[in-house]
This record gives structure tokens, C-alpha cells and sequence, in this order.
């Protein structure tokens, strides 16, 4: 059973790019407009100047050891048949040393302690949940951005990969050309309940539909 509760007391930070993120304009408009509706609904809504740094540095050394490990078990011509991104990330997780690999952690634990010390300030952090709209199929990256790799235009879901918060997406809206769009609710680490809380008040108050024909 999800919580009931509505956004009345939330206290909700939020930040568009988290200091490193490019993000689509049609994309930032729908979000600063959902943002607002937050306020309407009873939060109360704060931005904020948070500055990261990008963890994708601390995000793809992990992700290769993982990789690795899973396409160690794997014939070559079944690492064949993978995407090419996957195999040239996992290649590093083969030659990483368990010291190179407890500094990545050690850079990841510090990520976590930082974003948890926000949390003592704000119940919810808000962000856009991609930084594009949908693209044609076949492309690692939209084609025409100037992106070279997949997670510069996801690049706000790792980060919370990394510190173990919870977080749910709820659709907010539709560009000009009637692609989705949606923003991400992010918890403090273990506070499950208080983003499924916010993600169904949300819905409540503005229910998923279809896109505009």
C-alpha cells in the first residue's frame, strides 16, 4: 500500500544541473513549471546553487569492475553479440587494482556523505530525471549533440546509484513536439516512503496521460 500524505510541510530543494548537467531547454522549462505546481501543492520549494562535481569519475570505474566480472564467465563470441559501449567500458574492470578500486570507494562514500548533510536541510531534492527528450533508436547519443557517450544525457540517475538515496520519476509534461518529459524526486538514504509518499501526491494531482495527438 503506497503512503498517503500529500506535499503539505515537504521541504524540497531544487536544482537543475546539480552544477554539471546540460540540460535541454524545452526539458528545463517542463520541469520548472512542475516545480512551481510542487509549491502550489503545499511544499515548500527552495532552489539551490548545488555544485558537483560530475561522479561519472567515480561511477565508470565502478561500472567497468562490474562489467568485468560479468563478461568474465562469457565465450568471446558471446562478448560479440554485446553493444560496443558496454564492452569498452567493462575493459578497464579487468586490469583495475583492488587499491585503485577502495579509492573510487572511499570518492563514492564521500559523495554520500555530502548529499546526506543536505538531507538535514531538505526532506526532498528535486531534478530533471533526463536531460533530452527521446531520440531515434540505434544512437548511443542523440544525433547532431555533440554528446559522445549515453550517461551525458542521463547524467542525473547515477549519482543517486552511487549514494544509495532513493528515487522515483514522474512524468511533468510535454515539449512542442509532444515528447515526455519528467522530473526525479530524490530521498534521503533510506526514506523510501517519503519520495513514494511525494511521487503519489503528484500523481493525484496530475495524472499520467498520454501525450497530446
Amino acid at each position: 500500500q503506497l503512503p498517503d500524505g500529500g506535499l503539505s510541510g515537504l521541504r524540497i530543494a531544487y536544482s537543475r544541473t546539480l552544477g554539471y548537467a546540460r540540460v535541454d531547454a524545452e526539458v528545463a522549462g517542463c520541469v520548472d513549471a512542475a516545480v512551481a505546481e510542487l509549491a502550489a501543492l503545499g511544499a515548500v520549494v527552495e532552489d539551490i546553487d548545488l555544485v558537483l562535481e560530475d561522479p561519472i569519475s567515480i561511477m565508470q570505474p565502478l561500472w567497468s569492475v562490474a562489467l568485468a566480472i560479468g563478461l568474465e564467465a562469457m565465450t568471446g563470441a558471446q562478448r560479440a553479440q554485446l553493444d560496443p559501449p558496454v564492452r569498452d567500458l567493462a575493459a578497464p574492470g579487468f586490469s583495475m587494482s583492488a587499491l585503485h578500486y577502495r579509492a573510487i570507494e572511499r570518492q563514492r562514500e564521500a559523495l554520500a556523505r555530502r548529499m546526506n548533510l543536505l538531507h538535514d536541510n531538505f526532506d526532498l531534492l528535486v531534478t530533471p530525471q533526463l536531460a533530452t527528450t527521446a531520440f531515434a533508436d540505434g544512437h548511443e547519443v542523440p544525433p547532431g549533440s555533440g554528446l559522445e557517450r549515453w550517461w551525458e544525457w542521463s547524467p542525473f540517475t547515477y549519482p543517486f546509484n552511487l549514494t544509495q538515496q532513493p528515487a522515483a520519476t514522474v512524468p511533468c509534461g510535454f515539449t512542442a513536439g509532444g515528447l515526455p518529459v519528467a522530473m526525479q524526486l530524490v530521498g534521503r538514504r533510506c526514506a523510501d516512503t517519503q519520495v513514494l509518499r511525494a511521487a503519489r501526491a503528484w500523481e493525484a494531482a496530475h495524472p499520467f496521460r498520454l501525450p497530446p495527438l
